[in-house]
């Protein structure tokens, strides 16, 4: 029985893409359109810099972290009985803060309305620790808040908790910087390369929607006459 010899199927002329014609195209609609190019990466770039800078509002951050001691155990030393105190406290302390008397007690305190700012609790993992932060628009005022709940917690804790002492440790102070300070050059730096990006893809686009006549097949598509 002869042998069948197999040949590949070549690809019709119609459906090879001609790569260097396409660099080519590319880099002439680029000589052709730079200007527009230049313009389109630095709007991008102005529009993400003003965006960002027009959304940012500055945060800034004022903590305290303390160990927690209650009364019963001040007498003696009971670390695991703190630890597990100050876990518990980390858990209930958050809902003693947003409390409405909480609030109303701080809001009176700063002379407020309402609390201008986001209180925390959060308690360190196997530790007696716990640290409250205060975020507020400016650093004086988010020190203000945070003073003033450590002033007024023991008023709503030992309703819940019973009694409990908190022995500052360490704080931040007041704030001089944002706490989410944002790079204003990277975004413009992104915008410029989306800018680019929207450009690449509208000269590719153009390059394959234009009609060019480079060979007798393209004469043939394009008029439907013999060459």
């Amino acid at each position: 029985m002869d042998s069948e010899v197999y040949k590949r199927t070549p690809v019709p002329e119609e459906e090879k893409i001609d790569f260097s014609a396409m660099i080519d195209d590319l880099w002439k609609a680029f000589r052709r359109f730079w200007w527009l190019i230049l313009l389109v990466i630095s709007v991008m770039a102005s529009a993400f810099f003003f965006v960002s800078r027009w959304r940012y509002k500055p945060v800034y951050t004022a903590y305290s972290t303390f160990t927690v001691k209650t009364a019963e155990a001040l007498g003696y030393s009971s670390t695991t009985y703190n630890q597990t105190v100050a876990t518990q406290l980390g858990e209930v302390f958050p809902y003693i803060l947003t409390s409405d008397v909480m609030q109303k007690l701080v809001a009176e305190d700063i002379g407020m309305e309402q609390v201008p700012g986001k209180i925390k609790a959060t308690a360190l993992e196997s530790t007696n620790l716990i640290t409250l932060s205060v975020e507020a628009e400016n650093g004086q005022l988010a020190y203000d808040i945070l003073q003033s709940v450590i002033r007024n917690y023991p008023k709503v804790s030992n309703y819940v908790i019973g009694n409990i002492v908190l022995n500052p440790m360490d704080e931040s102070g007041v704030p001089t910087t944002p706490s989410n300070r944002i790079n204003f050059r990277r975004n413009a730096r992104n915008g410029a390369a989306l800018g680019l990006l929207l450009c690449i893809i509208g000269m590719i686009l153009y390059v394959n929607t234009r009609m060019t006549i480079r060979t007798e097949e393209d004469l043939r598509k394009a008029f439907n006459i013999p060459y």
